[in-house]
């Protein structure tokens, strides 16, 4: 129900989509945001205690719908995509990552190692499903970790610390921490001016505007609720001082089919 997301919405069910961002370099090539679903979420949560976690988040995805199909309608191949920046593990982001099996990876890597290491019932329990990752990922992965460390820009204060992927600045990953271990979002400048994707620190934009959480019951869900709540309290002062801004999260529909450049 929307009210699990956002504490002031209804008791009705609501779909979710579930974006990912296409980003073009003008020397490096093309640039993933997290993936999106796939097909291969089915396959891989036939089994218990993996069904659980369909059970608990119905998917519908269609092979149109995926970010393989839509790449392809704008004129893109597999090959062209050279990175794929994961925000998360969680499987409505990295599941159409086996499309891609000759691009970089970049993410946290303490993240992934953490969820690694749990049992699979707790791995479902924090929303991860290992079948859905690439076996060579570790081969094909530039960690966050490894990447140089720099201040972030004034106008994502209250955020400080990030990392230059690239080395020229034109994408920082920003720790937007609490919803999933290794939370991470990406800022960058674009044709219509700077962008966050926030992926999962918020659902709805309207809990960064109007400075709403999810019910309290959805602390469950999150790595670390305090952090949750920080982060949540660091996108609102930036959305009300940055109005040029673009806040982004991966599920909200303000920013259906929405082109920034």
């Amino acid at each position: 129900m929307e009210k699990s997301t956002y504490r002031e919405g209804s008791f009705k069910t609501r779909a979710y989509p579930s974006f990912f961002g296409v980003l073009e370099h003008p020397k490096e090539g093309l640039f993933l945001f997290d993936t999106g679903y796939s097909p291969r979420f089915e396959e891989a949560t036939k089994s218990f205690p993996e069904k659980l976690y369909a059970m608990m988040t119905p998917v519908t995805c269609s092979p149109e719908d995926t970010c393989q199909h839509q790449l392809k309608q704008r004129g893109f191949s597999e090959a062209d995509v050279k990175g794929i920046f994961i925000s998360h593990f969680h499987a409505d982001h990295v599941a159409a990552l086996h499309y891609f099996p000759k691009s970089k990876i970049y993410f946290a890597g303490n993240g992934l190692r953490r969820m690694e290491a749990l049992g699979r019932l707790r791995q479902v329990t924090n929303g991860f499903l290992p079948g859905l990752l690439p076996a060579d990922i570790w081969k094909r992965a530039v960690l966050l970790e490894d990447a140089k460390p720099v201040s972030l820009p004034k106008i994502l204060s209250p955020f400080k610390d990030g990392f230059d992927l690239l080395g020229d600045g034109s994408l920082l990953a920003v720790p937007l921490s609490g919803h999933m271990d290794g939370h991470t979002g990406l800022y960058f400048r674009s044709q219509k001016g700077p962008v966050l994707l926030v992926a999962d620190s918020v659902w709805h934009s309207d809990s960064y505007r109007k400075l709403v959480p999810p019910l309290a019951a959805a602390r469950l869900l999150m790595h670390d609720w305090a952090e949750y709540q920080r982060t949540l309290h660091s996108l609102h002062k930036i959305w009300k001082r940055e109005k040029e801004l673009h806040l982004v999260p991966s599920h909200c529909t303000d920013f259906k089919g929405v082109f920034l450049g």
